[in-house]
């Protein structure tokens, strides 16, 4: 299984940084503090070999508000939605916390070696009292168990333009 964690994606929109005492790595992607309703991308180049996986997103599902995920794939301009949910369960707690953490599972997904994979938060409330879209990580496992290949390097796509590190093409 490949693990990524989403502090560790590329960030764009609203998304940012947040501390979170649970979480592993201590940090999470959020929308708080912004202003009303934001948005934000986080993304990422899959790094494992091509084939059919289980996508695992960790995430914190609180109680006030309904926030949204969106998980995609492919170039930014063509991208192909994969799973879209609410955040609307009620688990106890308006903060993110052992309470409020769960796992979405989308199961037989098939992707290719670099190919772009998008997380999109939808924010829903205001910037101190929403539900902020809160993601831990995204996690990668083959499908029906088996291991993946061995990694080898990951070859920047044609498309993409060199001396650019951590981009990824329109």
């Amino acid at each position: 299984e490949i693990r990524i964690q989403a502090e560790d994606m590329i960030l764009d929109g609203s998304y940012k940084t947040e501390t979170v005492k649970g979480a592993s790595g201590k940090e999470v992607i959020s929308l708080k503090g912004g202003g009303n309703e934001d948005v934000g991308t986080a993304y990422t180049r899959f790094k494992g070999a091509s084939g059919k996986y289980d996508i695992k997103i960790g995430y914190y599902d609180e109680s006030d508000g309904v926030g949204k995920l969106e998980l995609s794939k492919g170039k930014k301009k063509a991208q192909q939605k994969i799973a879209s949910f609410d955040l609307d369960q009620s688990l106890g707690s308006n903060l993110p916390n052992e309470k409020t953490f769960t796992t979405r599972t989308i199961s037989g997904v098939d992707l290719m070696r670099g190919e772009r994979i998008s997380l999109t938060g939808y924010e829903n409330g205001s910037p101190k009292t929403a539900e902020h879209a809160r993601v831990d990580y995204i996690e990668f496992v083959p499908s029906g168990g088996a291991e993946p290949p061995v990694d080898t390097p990951i070859e920047p796509p044609v498309d993409e333009p060199d001396g650019m590190p951590g981009e990824l093409p329109e």
